[in-house]
């Protein structure tokens, strides 16, 4: 009597072709443990200094599985269906093994030259080497030139592995059974599933990506739970930003940086370097008390037209009350239309470019300016202090590596008020700011930017906190009057605190909240508040046109810091003598177009530009372009505006010179980094 089938027989076919792959993982799992082990000892005291041997192995072990999900998504999904018949599977018998050990022998090879890469570059493997790939002339000269032992290593072992790889996968192969269509047909969904949710590994708004594991200012020491494979994958990936932006028009390098230079409003002779064309000297008076802190609050989405005091709706009652108390520019103008646009002006001072934000960038993630590596240079502590979690927009990797002492997210508040999908609440965020501030006072000057995101959708907030403006409770007009009654909060908390003596406020959106409109740049949409407040600071009301990338020149003579600092910064002292003599101006980007405002006496002009077009110029009146004709010294002034970041970015003109050895500091602030993310 013949026995029953078990409705699970069927699978049993689709299962045991699937040998093959965990042949390959014990290979490359094994290979990619190994590798990580031998660097963690060869780096054990920076690995110990800063995130930990549990930490490293961990976190490699789901980057390395985002790898073979990268790798392994197709094939996967391909096997049963080619076991159903019987030719496509005896092809696909070989056809496996050798995509496994190709596989293989990519893993095996970057691990194996990324010692030598660590060595020359003090990072693994990572953009410049998928760059350099683009150049293989002159990178096999350099390689044959200087690294015959490495030619000799991996011409022997790679070919080797390869072969075993090849056979060990092969031999699995060899079992291939037929299978039914209709068990392929069910398993196929699920493994290009379990493929996906390893190459995501996260739950959260993004996938995961090297910002994750970026909780050490070490660089390297960042990169260690990263497989070599995995971050040359990324940094290919990063290249779909990697551009140097749209050329708007042909203009000469040495006359880009002449009008940059004159449009700082300094003189000539306070540029020092041909090599960096904008580092400038700025002499600070020597005062008798300890530097001042500076607090950055970069408040989402606020715009111009949400602020009662700038003729906006009355929703921020908190943010009108202390603009009468401090330095309040009522023409401020955003860079962008998102955070990290917003980021990138207000921290590191860098114009807008059609490419991604700086933030983002694989060529400013280590060693490009910021205004907390500047002042950690000068013996200050610096953190970033977020509600949310730091790896967003790749906010945690740029920072760590450009400056930034300390991280604070969401991993860090215990027992939050309120927890939304963006994080916790800004009261939440104001509090332990306030806490960490107090902490600190009475030691060494500090520099934080404290960023907030519960005015962002779905604008959830703490129910109660406010007298809602209209409804439904969750509007973007109510989520604004939250921001303002965390931020009143705040100021009212470091008022009556120690560390309010000795602290300079900047208060300012990173952009407006859905910057829409028909115009080829919705210039109304760029206004934004921007607040200097603090004990001293004499109130003042400043008309003048400005942009973001104007406040770090701005709020630095206001730390009395009484040494001379460098800044290759392109803003101007809105503050400072002789502005007069530079015309009021800010570039704004729009997606592909890039607008410059100039005002010059009663003209208000716009020259926007755009791919594959000519130059426009209008004159801006009532809120609207009105088309004029193009002025040619405005438009090479314009233009200068766009070429500038392009060519800052591509040559490294962004940045500090490297410090004499044992100078790094002024004074020695303890590196931290809290908060290991999710």
């Amino acid at each position: 009597m013949m026995q029953a089938r078990k409705p699970l027989d069927a699978f049993r076919p689709v299962a045991a072709n699937l040998k093959p792959f965990a042949a390959y993982l014990a290979i490359t799992l094994g290979i990619m443990l190994l590798a990580r082990v031998a660097l963690g000892f060869w780096f054990s005291d920076r690995v110990a200094a800063a995130s930990g041997w549990i930490f490293v192995l961990v976190q490699g072990l789901r980057y390395d599985l985002i790898v073979q999900g990268m790798l392994l998504v197709f094939p996967l999904a391909l096997t049963p269906l080619a076991c159903v018949f019987a030719w496509p599977r005896r092809a696909w018998s070989w056809l496996l093994p050798a995509w496994l050990a190709l596989c293989t022998v990519f893993i095996f090879f970057m691990e194996l030259a990324t010692p030598w890469f660590i060595d020359e570059y003090g990072l693994r493997p990572n953009i410049l080497f998928v760059k350099y790939l683009t150049y293989p002339d002159e990178v096999m000269a350099m390689l044959w030139s200087g690294y015959k032992l490495p030619i000799f290593i991996a011409a022997v072992t790679v070919p080797l592995l390869a072969w075993f790889a090849f056979r060990a996968c092969r031999s699995a192969s060899r079992g291939m059974q037929r299978n039914g269509i209709l068990p392929a047909l069910v398993v196929v969904p699920l493994l290009v599933l379990v493929s996906a949710v390893a190459i995501r590994s996260s739950f959260g708004h993004r996938p995961a990506n090297p910002s994750n594991i970026a909780i050490s200012t070490d660089p390297l020491v960042n990169m260690l739970p990263l497989s070599s494979a995995y971050s040359v994958l990324y940094g290919a990936y990063e290249m779909r930003h990697e551009d140097d932006g749209i050329r708007f028009g042909d203009i000469a390098q040495e006359k880009v940086i002449a009008n940059m230079r004159r449009m700082t409003g300094l003189q000539a002779d306070v540029f020092e370097s041909e090599a960096l064309p904008t580092l400038h000297r700025v002499s600070f008076p020597a005062t008798d008390g300890r530097p001042k802190n500076l607090v950055i609050v970069l408040e989402e989405s606020m715009g111009a037209r949400f602020v009662g005091s700038l003729g906006g709706l009355p929703l921020t009652p908190n943010l009108d009350r202390y603009s009468e108390k401090g330095i309040w520019f009522t023409q401020m103008h955003a860079t962008g239309t998102r955070s990290v646009r917003g980021i990138e002006a207000v921290i590191t001072g860098f114009l807008p470019t059609t490419t991604e934000s700086v933030v983002k960038l694989g060529g400013t993630q280590r060693g490009f300016f910021t205004i907390a590596g500047l002042l950690a240079r000068h013996g200050y502590r610096t953190s970033f202090i977020y509600g949310g979690s730091a790896q967003f927009d790749n906010m945690r990797r740029f920072f760590v590596n450009n400056g930034f002492e300390t991280v604070i997210d969401r991993a860090n508040y215990e027992n939050p008020q309120f927890e939304g999908s963006w994080g916790v609440s800004d009261e939440d965020l104001f509090r332990k700011a306030d806490e960490y501030f107090d902490s600190l006072s009475g030691g060494e000057p500090f520099f934080s930017l404290v960023f907030t995101s519960s005015n962002h959708t779905p604008f959830e907030y703490p129910a109660g906190s406010i007298e809602p403006y209209n409804q439904p409770a969750k509007t973007r007009e109510n989520a604004i009057k939250y921001a303002d009654h965390a931020l009143g909060v705040f100021l009212e908390l470091a008022e009556q605190s120690e560390y309010w003596k000795d602290t300079v406020f900047l208060i300012v959106a990173d952009h407006d909240s859905r910057v829409l409109g028909a115009e080829l740049v919705p210039i109304r949409h760029y206004r934004v508040p921007a607040l200097i407040l603090g004990a001293g600071i004499e109130p003042q009301v400043v008309d003048r046109l400005a942009s973001q990338v104007d406040l770090i020149p701005t709020v630095l003579p206001l730390l009395s810091l009484g040494r001379d600092v460098l800044l290759p910064t392109t803003g101007i002292n809105l503050l400072g003598d002789g502005i007069d003599a530079v015309p009021p101006h800010a570039v704004m980007q729009y997606g592909n177009n890039i607008a410059y405002r100039q005002r010059d006496g009663r003209n208000d002009d716009v020259i926007i530009f755009q791919e594959g077009r000519e130059p426009s110029q209008f004159r801006y009146e009532n809120e609207t372009l009105v088309p004029a004709a193009l002025d040619a010294q405005l438009l090479e002034l314009a233009l200068s505006h766009t070429e500038w970041p392009r060519l800052a970015y591509k040559h490294k003109w962004y940045r500090l010179p490297e410090p004499p050895a044992g100078q790094e500091k002024v004074a020695t602030a303890p590196s931290v980094t809290a908060g290991a993310p999710e």
